[in-house]
């Protein structure tokens, strides 16, 4: 009968662990989707950051595809500025 009452004990402690670690499995849960929520949130802002980021590469390269013919013709318009002719 001990060998009964001992196993009895063991198995209703067996339980009362099983009970408390699904309560933490499931608080532990609660908190992960919490962390997940507030990741999504950052990953979203950082891809409207990277939008913008993109965004203003491509203007700034549209600039910087008009800045050798801008140079090219500078010399030019440097001499029609100052007024210069060139000797007949």
């Amino acid at each position: 009968m001990a060998t009964k009452r001992t196993n009895g004990r063991n198995l209703e402690e067996a339980v009362v662990l099983l009970i408390n670690n699904q309560a933490g499995f499931i608080r532990d849960r609660g908190d992960f989707r919490r962390e997940m929520g507030e990741i999504r949130k950052d990953m979203d802002e950082i891809r409207r950051e990277l939008a913008d980021i993109k965004s203003l590469l491509r203007l700034h390269q549209d600039i910087l595809s008009g800045l050798p013919e801008a140079i090219r013709r500078l010399p030019e318009a440097v001499r029609e500025k100052i007024g210069f002719q060139p000797p007949a």
